[in-house]
C-alpha cells in the first residue's frame, strides 16, 4: 500500500494528475504558457473551448487531457496557429473566394 501512494503522490507531484480533462484545465494550462492572468481570458477560451473541445455534444475529456498535457509551445501552436498561420480550425472557419464561409 505504501509503495502505491507513493506513485500516485509522485504522479501527482509531476503533473500527471493534474489533467483534469475540462475546458477550466485546458484554459488554465494554456494561458500560463501565455502569461496570461486576466479573468477574461479565462472567460473567453473556455466559451471557445466548450465549441472546439465536443464529442456528440459532450466534452471531449480524453482529447482535453492530452491538450492539457501539451508542452507550451504545442498547446500555444495548436490554439494560435502553426509558424506557417494556419490554426487547427482554420479549414472550417475561413472565407473562400466568393466571400462566404467554407463548409
Amino acid at each position: 500500500m505504501a509503495a502505491s501512494l507513493s506513485c500516485v503522490r509522485y504522479a501527482r507531484f509531476q503533473g500527471v494528475a493534474s489533467q483534469t480533462g475540462t475546458c477550466d484545465g485546458a484554459c488554465r494550462h494554456y494561458l500560463a504558457c501565455k502569461d496570461d492572468q486576466r479573468p477574461e481570458s479565462l472567460r473567453s477560451c473556455q466559451a471557445d473551448c466548450r465549441d472546439i473541445f465536443v464529442d456528440q455534444g459532450e466534452p471531449d475529456r480524453d482529447s482535453l487531457r492530452l491538450f492539457e498535457g501539451l508542452e507550451c509551445s504545442a498547446a500555444v501552436g495548436f490554439v494560435e496557429g502553426d509558424s506557417r498561420g494556419h490554426s487547427r480550425t482554420a479549414t472550417t472557419h475561413a472565407p473562400d473566394r466568393s466571400g462566404t464561409r467554407a463548409q
